[in-house]
């Protein structure tokens, strides 16, 4: 039982024993009828109502973990569920506000789609949609809702929104349309008289917060299923007209709250490009008047409650996500110095506090960065060259370190879980930013060898995140969050041990094949898997034998071969690229693998790989593999008599060639075709260095003939290779597949003498 207030009466108090277990909706429903019937027996209802009251405000919520708090939302709703009474919402409303804002906490998960708590919700919305409801309770409710987790509002509450903001200022809606005289076209341009601006001001406030209310519901990730996208609601067209004419109002409210509407609305839902425009510009303006009155600002997020992923600079980060063209477009405003200005002004880095607001803002801040600098070196240069934004991004890995390092030691609470969710989002962003430099050859040369900051990401990913996998019943996303993080530093490595990187010596390669030795071992991160492949595909792309040699010692060859063969696709790909490099190396290294392979699975790796091949049903796999293929077949006499041999694989090879075009994927299609023509090439081309004796592997009568190019030749021409690639040649898109092929052609037609 619950520490509930000595105070209470005694009834009261016997009255809660009956609901003191909550487990399923059932049990929640059975003490709901246990209570009414206490109820029933007392008719004194404002004695009861003065006894809730006081039961919810002296009432200790249990923050341990989110089930814990999800037991302690159920002891105070049921009651309310039973009597009825708007006071006791309002009153339950105002304690959980003050309890999100005294630990930190920016969203409720506990609140599930259990019966209980979606008819509970419905209830409030009920309230609101009362005409006689006080001001001070709807606005209570609506700060409460704000605290919920958007993917447990169902969409039943979204058509009720929807439906009160339509009725309740109809006559607005109805002036919008009057003043635009009912023609479309004319709202693209906002039109607004000095009476409908009185109107939308006599109304700016309770409209704002049901707009910021209604923007919150339909708030959806990037990455959140199809499903949840779909669930968002088409708009009524007078109501879509109308938020679309309020967002351009002068009253910085309504303003910011319509277009936070319009950007969570236009993800799903198709829109004129006037408004996504319209919009863009919108939100620019917005941040100008968030920097320019700092304090107004931060006096609105608390007046209306407002998740930070409405603020300004979340919007324009939104945008930046949808608008493929827009960062060009704000590089060309040159507004990458505007954004640096917002650091610049309000990062202080001698302090050792930042509150969540503040890092929740220069989270955003990066993010914009590592849009805008992701596409040209002026805007990389900018970034690079900011003192207080390298100090922030530095900082932040650094505190990032400490705090996980912490994490190693504590036994966690939901608090601590929240400050490691502000540091996880703020050092995200940094990495947004190190991974856009990181793409460009100069910076990988200069920069991330002047910042000193490898062995800080080294630490990141050393961080055993199966510490956090337990932490659902405090923050559900943590686990995830941390996860993603790792992915992105994991990418931002990828890129510094490229060939011509200055910074891939400054790297502890040891250390980091030991990291990605651990993440191997755990199936279930295969995003991690992901990214770890493909920083031992770029660290084996050239001469880095260093780098070779201590990753089949550390990793060894055994677990990419058993990678090749993973059911996921992606890490099958990324394990085919780690092998084609590999191979890519020198003759001896393909040897090595073929024999390794031999040894590990006593299978022969040819036949492995045309299995693979006719079982993929992706173009990017038929290119990682058929590449391995181009550099096994221009190794040795020994390889090309393999694969010669293999009628299944040279079948499979013919299947790639003869593939239906994909026009959702036409540049990898012509690139796998581009890698069979290459074999073709290696296969029928004359070493002069070559004789019999180095046929060391076969010596049947059919390898000794195919030794002969001219026989080699003939088996391609009448297995149709010739022909086929003939006939894809003629007007054929692809120049690169052009060329190759007529060298196919040209090298089979000489060595069978054909004319």
């Amino acid at each position: 039982m619950p520490n509930h207030n000595k105070e209470l009466p005694d009834h009261f108090l016997r009255l809660y024993e009956w609901a003191d277990q909550k487990t399923d909706d059932t049990e929640n429903q059975y003490n709901m009828q246990m209570i009414k019937s206490a109820l029933i027996k007392n008719p004194d209802f404002q004695t009861i109502e003065k006894h809730i009251i006081h039961f919810i405000n002296n009432y200790e919520i249990n923050n341990d973990n989110n089930l814990t708090i999800e037991y302690s939302i159920d002891d105070m709703i049921i009651p309310l569920m039973v009597l009825r009474r708007e006071s006791l919402f309002s009153v339950f409303c105002n304690k959980m506000i003050s309890y999100c804002r005294d630990t930190g906490t920016t969203l409720l998960y506990t609140l599930d789609k259990k019966t209980i708590t979606q008819t509970f919700l419905h209830r409030l919305f009920l309230i609101l949609d009362n005409d006689s409801t006080p001001d001070y309770t709807s606005n209570l409710i609506c700060k409460f809702i704000l605290l919920i987790e958007p993917r447990v509002l169902s969409k039943n509450l979204q058509r009720e929104i929807i439906r009160i903001i339509k009725k309740k200022y109809s006559k607005l809606w109805g002036m919008i349309l009057s003043e635009n005289n009912y023609k479309i076209q004319n709202f693209q341009h906002g039109y607004q008289s000095i009476s409908l601006n009185s109107i939308i001001n006599y109304y700016s406030v309770s409209l704002s917060q049901y707009l910021f209310l209604y923007a919150h519901i339909i708030s959806i990730k990037d990455e959140d299923n199809k499903e949840i996208q779909e669930g968002i609601l088409k708009l009524p067209k007078i109501l879509l007209l109308g938020i679309t004419v309020l967002s351009s109002s002068h009253n910085f409210e309504i303003s910011w709250a319509a277009t936070s509407v319009l950007i969570e609305y236009t993800k799903v839902h198709d829109v004129t490009s006037h408004t996504i425009n319209h919009l863009e510009s919108t939100v620019l303006n917005l941040i100008s008047k968030e920097i320019s009155n700092k304090i107004f600002f931060y006096n609105i997020i608390s007046k209306y409650n407002i998740p930070l992923k409405h603020i300004p600079l979340s919007l324009l980060v939104k945008l930046l996500n949808n608008s493929p063209t827009l960062s060009d477009s704000l590089n060309d405003q040159n507004y990458i110095t505007l954004i640096e200005s917002i650091i610049d002004k309000d990062y202080n880095n001698e302090s050792k506090e930042m509150t969540s607001v503040e890092a929740y803002k220069f989270s955003m801040c990066l993010t914009i960065m590592s849009f805008l600098s992701s596409t040209q070196d002026s805007a990389r240069l900018s970034v690079s060259k900011g003192i207080n934004i390298n100090k922030l991004i530095k900082n932040s890995l650094t505190w990032h370190n400490k705090i996980l390092k912490a994490f190693s030691d504590l036994e966690f609470t939901a608090t601590h879980l929240n400050v490691l969710e502000v540091s996880n989002r703020l050092t995200y962003a940094s990495c947004l930013v190190l991974r856009s430099l990181s793409r460009s050859a100069s910076f990988l040369r200069t920069y991330f060898t002047e910042i000193g900051l490898i062995d800080t990401l080294m630490e990141i990913i050393s961080f055993d995140t199966n510490i956090l996998a337990n932490t659902a019943l405090m923050n559900e996303n943590i686990f995830s969050y941390e996860n993603s993080l790792h992915i992105l530093v994991l990418g931002v490595l990828s890129n510094l041990v490229i060939e011509f990187s200055y910074s891939k010596d400054k790297i502890n390669v040891d250390e980091l094949l030991k990291i990605l030795s651990k993440i191997f071992e755990n199936p279930k991160c295969e995003d991690k898997i992901i990214a770890s492949l493909s920083i031992i595909r770029n660290a084996l792309f050239g001469a880095n034998h260093i780098f070779k040699d201590k990753f089949k010692d550390i990793i060894g060859l055994s677990k990419i071969f058993e990678l090749c063969n993973n059911t996921n696709k992606y890490i099958k790909i990324q394990s085919f690229n780690v092998l084609r490099n590999l191979l890519a190396y020198s003759n001896k290294e393909c040897d090595i693998v073929y024999n390794n392979f031999n040894v590990f699975f006593h299978d022969d790796f040819v036949d492995f790989l045309s299995k693979q091949l006719e079982n993929s049903s992706c173009s990017i796999l038929d290119v990682s593999i058929c590449y391995c293929l181009v550099h096994f077949s221009a190794s040795n006499v020994n390889n090309k008599i393999s694969i010669l041999k293999n009628k299944l694989l040279l079948n499979n090879l013919l299947k790639v060639l003869m593939k239906p075009l994909n026009k959702e994927n036409e540049e990898n299609f012509w690139e796998a075709k581009t890698a069979v023509a290459w074999i073709i090439i290696n296969l029928t081309f004359k070493d002069g260095n070559s004789n019999i004796q180095n046929l060391t592997r076969f010596s049947d009568n059919e390898a000794i003939e195919l030794f002969n190019i001219s026989n080699r030749s003939n088996l391609l021409i009448n297995m149709r290779f010739q022909e086929t690639l003939k006939d894809l040649a003629e007007d054929c898109p692809s120049q690169d597949f052009t060329e190759r092929a007529g060298k196919a052609i040209f090298q089979i037609m000489v060595s069978t003498n054909i004319n």
